[in-house]
């Protein structure tokens, strides 16, 4: 096999909901016509589970509160992990301690569904 080149591949990792999902695909046929190679996977990232956080922890009854309690806790969380279960619809919160904050529970979160 001495010699042979491997065709270098480019990947995009595109998330849509709603309307955009239309657009998505009417984009996707344009790229299918010109013979690119498509593959398609979902992946669930935990909208609901953002949507119960909101309605329980206090000062997150907003997208704008919730997203800005990110910024009140540093990287890792101070070492509370969220994991989201399989099914996309719940998710266990491990290491938690008296010290963690709403803002620790919200950053956890976020960092765990972005490491999905």
């Amino acid at each position: 096999m001495a010699g042979q080149t491997i065709k270098k591949r480019v990947r995009f990792f595109v998330a849509v909901e709603g309307e955009s999902e239309q657009s998505f695909l009417v984009w996707l046929q344009v790229l299918a016509q010109k013979e690119l190679h498509i593959h398609l996977d979902d992946v669930l990232l935990g909208g609901d589970v953002i949507n119960w956080a909101q309605s329980i922890l206090a000062g997150c009854g907003t997208d704008e509160e919730f997203f800005a309690q990110t910024a009140r806790s540093e990287r890792g969380a101070r070492g509370l992990v969220f994991k989201l279960a399989r099914d996309g619809g719940a998710g266990t919160w491990h290491n938690v301690r008296r010290q963690h904050t709403v803002a620790d529970f919200v950053r956890s979160m976020l960092e765990g569904l972005a490491g999905q």
